[in-house]
């Protein structure tokens, strides 16, 4: 009867270490996992950036000047599919700005996961134009 009860014990021990590393396993899934989430929706909003570039130099084209920082995206909308005026991978409207800074013509922003100002990894700006 002992042989029979301590076999029982060993068994329970055994599931508790399995469940743990189970857990341990999915905690780590769930964090790679998050992390690669997190990049897709940077890259996303980037190539939406890109987008919205395009659409402003085909305005540009047609009106010989890219919309004032007053007249917004939303001048340009009719350009954009479905005349949506265009938001980031976090459903932000992006902002713009022109003329830009530094002697741009014009910028578009998104202010990152958390859409406020600054922030560093996914909650960082990204910004249309090159080194900012």
């Amino acid at each position: 009867m002992r042989l029979h009860s301590r076999r029982r014990g060993q068994s329970l021990i055994e599931i508790m270490v399995v469940i743990a590393i189970i857990g341990i396993l999915t905690t780590v899934t769930a964090v790679g996992v998050m992390e690669f989430l997190g990049n897709a929706k940077v890259d996303a909003t980037k190539i939406a950036m890109s987008n919205v570039d395009k659409v402003i130099l085909a305005y540009t084209a047609r009106h010989g000047h890219p919309p004032t920082t007053a007249e917004g995206l939303q001048a340009a909308a009719t350009f954009f599919p479905e005349h949506l005026v265009p938001t980031d991978a976090w459903d932000h409207a992006l902002l713009y700005q022109s003329p830009g800074p530094d002697g741009h013509d014009y910028e578009v922003r998104s202010l990152g996961a958390d859409g406020l100002e600054g922030g560093t990894g996914n909650d960082a700006d990204l910004s249309s134009i090159r080194g900012r």
